[in-house]
């Protein structure tokens, strides 16, 4: 019986999960941050949890870089299973050696309900000896595919979906979808070394929005397409070394994730679709500061008054991302839909009123940023304080629905924000008489903001009703939200 026949009525019998794993990022990357393995839409957000039992039969975090060896023994379920997040799954007994834990669940750590699968690449080196592989999973709650060839890195795997039959509702955490994994006893020396060092099974859970789906197969589909050989996360990977956007929207169209390992590409196309991709950026040049030439620099300018817009989009690596050009006076109106710019390291350096900044992300012109995510900044130069959105003179901005970590406003930019999570905001100095202005809206809480004074004109700040605001620092006094509108009527 080969592996796609075993495979299917293992699971079909057993409630488990299971699998052997070098944790990976798309990149196949090692990493042990729990959102190296997660791809997501619509506003939500996961973490992957992979664990194995110690000696004890306790979970703990899963240790990367198992062997292959074949399984010796009775192959019989314990009697007692794996207790994962308070129910029990069947595991195989103690006596069946070098079965090798990998214990995958998912946590809603978002603010939306979402659907969820976990797609998992199982290294089978030589298909003639497929029989040799068996796996288990949860059959109660995930349902599984039918086992997909293809090569990765010119390895060849299979790979299985597993998709929660019901939606992952937020704080909630997830049952197992695949515990463990053994080769067959009667695996040989020469099968074994096929494996090199290490049996490697990577996984990614991919998770989007429940609202406007009536089921997760649907949902998931929509999001990231149906899996096949072609299309899995880990299919396709491009680097980019020129400074052609074309070439960068051929990957993207393509399906790939990119690797943009070049000074500056700037994209003109006035309807962008990312498609869920992941842009690493990668700024080898080091620090620009403004005016100089830049580096890991990804521009969406359609051009001065034109319209554009950016949707389903992920950036990450070193550098910066605008709309717009921050070398032009005149910008264009943009939208923005699930845009996220996280754990950016950013190598674009202006001064702000005499305050040096370095932002992750920055516009020039009219933009509406809905569902989008920006968090994580650092800077390329510890003189440069980082923030994931700086908002510069002349520009008008509407944020809806999203997070955002730290925020910079110039004298004249004017920000209205609702139904959006902020750790931070600072203003070189919101005033009326500079024509900026900050709304904080209906569903919106921000941590805490700076107001640097301008003078004796009074600060332009209008906190509305449905608005939390931590605290409020002005001229050396920190004000709760009602000290401060009972201060500032």
């Amino acid at each position: 019986m080969s592996i796609f026949k075993k495979a299917l009525a293992l699971l079909l019998v057993v409630a488990l999960t299971a699998a052997i794993a070098v944790n990976v990022t798309l990149a196949y990357l090692v990493d042990e941050k729990s959102d190296v393995n997660v791809m997501t839409l619509g506003n939500v957000k996961i973490e992957q949890i992979e664990q194995e039992r110690d000696a004890n039969g306790n979970l703990k975090t899963f240790s990367q870089l198992k062997p292959a060896y074949p399984a010796v023994g009775p192959v019989e379920w314990a009697t007692e299973g794996v207790e994962v997040n308070g129910v029990k799954y069947k595991v195989f007994t103690p006596d069946l050696k070098n079965v090798v834990d990998k214990i995958i669940t998912v946590n809603n750590v978002g603010k939306s309900d979402a659907f969820v699968r976990t797609v998992v690449a199982i290294e089978a080196p030589g298909h003639d000896k497929e029989d040799y592989i068996h796996i288990n999973y949860n059959g109660t709650d995930v349902t599984s595919s039918k086992p997909i060839e293809s090569k990765i890195d010119g390895i060849d795997y299979v790979i299985i979906v597993y998709t929660y039959k019901t939606a992952l509702a937020v704080g909630e955490k997830s049952a197992p979808s695949l515990v463990q994994v053994f080769l067959d006893s009667m695996a040989d020396n020469e099968y074994c070394a096929k494996f090199g060092d290490t049996w490697e099974i990577f996984a990614v859970s991919q998770a989007v929005q429940t609202e406007g789906f009536s089921d997760a197969e649907t949902a998931l589909n929509t999001a990231f397409g149906v899996i096949d050989d072609k299309n899995h996360p880990w299919a396709k990977t491009s680097i980019i070394t020129t400074n052609d956007g074309n070439e960068l929207l051929e990957a993207l169209e393509n399906g790939n994730d990119v690797y943009l390992n070049t000074d500056i590409v700037t994209i003109e196309e006035t309807d962008f679709d990312g498609k869920g991709a992941e842009i690493t950026l990668i700024a080898a040049g080091g620090v620009k500061g403004s005016g100089e030439s830049d580096y890991g620099y990804l521009s969406f300018n359609p051009g001065a008054g034109n319209t554009a817009s950016v949707n389903n989009l992920n950036v990450t690596g070193s550098g910066f991302v605008e709309f717009g050009h921050h070398g032009t006076s005149t910008g264009g109106i943009y939208t923005a839909n699930n845009l996220n710019v996280s754990d950016l390291v950013a190598t674009l350096c202006i001064t702000e009123g005499g305050n040096p900044v370095a932002a992750a992300f920055c516009h020039y012109g009219t933009a509406t940023l809905k569902n989008c995510v920006m968090t994580g900044t650092t800077s390329a130069n510890p003189a440069y304080k980082p923030y994931d959105a700086s908002f510069v003179n002349g520009t008008k901005t509407t944020i809806d629905g999203s997070e955002f970590g730290k925020i910079y406003l110039a004298a004249q930019a004017h920000v209205t924000i609702t139904n959006t999570e902020i750790d931070v905001i600072d203003s070189c100095a919101i005033s009326t008489r500079n024509l900026g202005k900050l709304t904080i809206g209906e569903g919106t809480h921000v941590g805490t903001i700076n107001l640097t004074p301008a003078g004796t004109y009074p600060p332009a700040l209008v906190i509305k009703t449905g608005a939390t605001v931590g605290s409020i620092v002005y001229n050396g006094t920190t004000y709760t939200q009602a000290e401060w509108v009972a201060a500032h009527p």
